[in-house]
């Protein structure tokens, strides 16, 4: 945003240290002119997406506001508000519902106050960030002084706690309305990133907060916003790299039409390099966010006065999907109160042309952007109970039963109740399953386990063939010899101190089988006719059927 009191302090912030800075680093700024800049209208068509009011300020709790970032933990946006006191307080949360609430009693940062909150690995909204930063904590440029050193503010998720400062840019004298950004890719191993309006750029570590300068720009430029470009190649030479965005503030002005790819301090270059990219399109980049998949949009809309209240505006997914994985710029466009002239493009390297290619994504105006995020999308794991299991007593009573505890898609194991390895009475109990979906949810299956004594099958231990079917609650049998002669019929149980008995001897034959049901050893012998043994089965272990006969 452009402020007249904003560029005074600039202008005499610069003046103070440029030629110190000149004079102890020399920076390599590249400007890559590439073939002509591709127009809008001559670009393949981005579809349009449906932008609406999320909230508008009533009774001043959005007023002025700048920054914006999405919280996984809250599934809610917090907003910075009262540019440029940060009084009475600094921020507010934004439901997905368009409830405005104070978030945290943080105040009295100076001037736009930007934010970055760490994001999960996969959108889980809990754990730590790839950086090792607490997921949904918010981090935010909280003031600067002269050699000191600026300063970043930490505030918990839950907007209780607020540690200022959490770290100090060492000697840097800018304001942190430059930008904040979590490296998502690895290539600075998930540190904040920070741009300045003095052209600092500095990596912050989540332990201590020690902050390490990246790049310095020479002429103490003032940038805008900040974000890593992911590792992909429809970025072309650009991928893997810092980019920041240039103003129009600065000694001299850095171009409003232009982002720059950031380049470390190495050997060759003591002060990193800042290479400009133009991208006429776009006037004041005021917002940088990698397209993710499913993820709604959200941006803050500075129009006030003639246009309105100032307010947050959202636009769902859908808008997004086809341009998945590109880099969305918000430009805050030549302010005008009556017009809606600040716009949203998608921005992908072009090969043909060695440049930027700029996208007008219709439907995205407001009149005033500060700052643009979107929503992630996380891919919740499944899970997958076994099939139902039945076992045997061993006892004829309750019987320990294991069986193999479920794992969702994503690796981690479930609790069952009743766990594994628990006794089971007779009959059939359910177990269920939990398990966390990776997402901020909770996964659920379950299965039954029976313990049976209802149908045990004896095979002969033999090999003869022979064996026998018994339905322990009616005493029916089913009595098949070697030889394939087949016997069946009721009989009489008894079970008795871990014995089980079974006889028939109706009909001119005698059927006598006993079970041990503790160690699984059991005789059957078939007489057809009486007093003529047709078959005999020595077993010695137990074949539950569970209900089959």
């Amino acid at each position: 945003m452009k402020r007249l009191s904003v560029l005074l302090v600039i202008l005499g912030l610069a003046l103070l240290i440029g030629p110190h800075m000149g004079s102890t680093l020399k920076m390599q700024t590249v400007v890559v002119p590439g073939a002509p800049q591709q127009q809008d209208d001559a670009l393949p068509a981005v579809a349009p997406i449906t932008l609406s009011t999320l909230a508008a300020s009533s009774g001043g709790n959005l007023d002025n506001l700048i920054g914006i970032d999405y919280q996984e933990n809250s599934d809610s946006v917090i907003v910075s508000v009262h540019s440029t006191t940060g009084v009475p307080n600094n921020f507010v949360k934004v439901t997905r519902a368009g409830v405005v609430t104070q978030f945290s009693t943080a105040s009295g940062f100076p001037e736009e106050v930007y934010l970055a909150i760490a994001p999960s690995q996969n959108c889980s909204g809990v754990g730590l960030s790839l950086g090792g930063f607490n997921v949904g904590d918010v981090f935010a440029g909280s003031g600067f002084g002269t050699g000191a050193g600026s300063t970043i503010a930490r505030i918990s998720a839950d907007g209780g706690t607020v540690q200022n400062p959490f770290a100090t840019l060492p000697g840097e004298t800018g304001l942190l309305w430059g930008g904040l950004y979590f490296d998502r890719t690895g290539n600075f191993g998930g540190d904040l990133l920070v741009v300045t309006t003095t052209g600092g750029v500095y990596r912050v570590k989540s332990t201590g907060g020690t902050a390490t300068l990246v790049a310095r720009d020479a002429q103490n430029r003032a940038f805008e916003h900040i974000v890593v470009l992911p590792n992909d190649s429809r970025f072309g030479p650009l991928a893997g790299k810092i980019l920041i965005g240039g103003t129009d503030i600065g000694i001299p002005a850095s171009g409003k039409t232009n982002v720059f790819t950031v380049d470390p301090i190495d050997g060759m270059h003591p002060a990193g390099t800042f290479t400009a990219f133009p991208v006429p399109a776009i006037t004041e980049p005021e917002g940088f966010r990698i397209v993710p998949a499913n993820g709604d949009f959200f941006g803050t809309d500075f129009g006030g006065s003639a246009s309105g209240p100032f307010k947050v505006v959202t636009a769902p997914s859908s808008g997004f999907s086809g341009i998945v994985g590109d880099l969305i710029i918000a430009s805050e466009g030549d302010i005008n109160p009556n017009t809606k002239t600040s716009h949203l493009y998608d921005v992908v390297w072009d090969p043909g042309t060695n440049s930027l290619r700029t996208t007008l994504i219709p439907g995205g105006d407001v009149f005033q952007y500060e700052g643009i995020t979107m929503s992630c999308s996380c891919s919740p794991a499944t899970l997958t109970c076994p099939p139902s299991v039945c076992v045997a007593s061993a006892t004829g009573g309750p019987s320990t039963v294991n069986f193999a505890v479920p794992a969702t898609s994503k690796g981690v194991l479930a609790t069952c109740t009743p766990p594994s390895g628990s006794v089971f009475a007779l009959g059939t109990t359910p177990v269920s399953c939990t398990a966390d979906n990776g997402c901020s949810g909770t996964l659920n299956c379950g299965f039954n386990v029976t313990v049976s004594v209802f149908s045990l099958t004896i095979i002969d231990a033999a090999g003869s063939g022979s064996f026998i079917t018994i339905n322990t609650t009616t005493g029916q049998y089913s009595f098949t010899c070697g030889d394939g002669f087949v016997m069946s019929g009721f009989g009489t149980l008894k079970i008795k101190g871990g014995i089980l008995v079974l006889e028939d001897n109706g009909g001119g034959k005698c059927v006598l089988v006993k079970i041990d049901v503790f160690s699984g050893r059991a005789i059957a012998t078939l007489q057809a006719p009486m007093g003529f043994v047709r078959c005999q089965i020595n077993g010695r272990n137990l074949n539950s059927n569970c209900g089959t006969t």
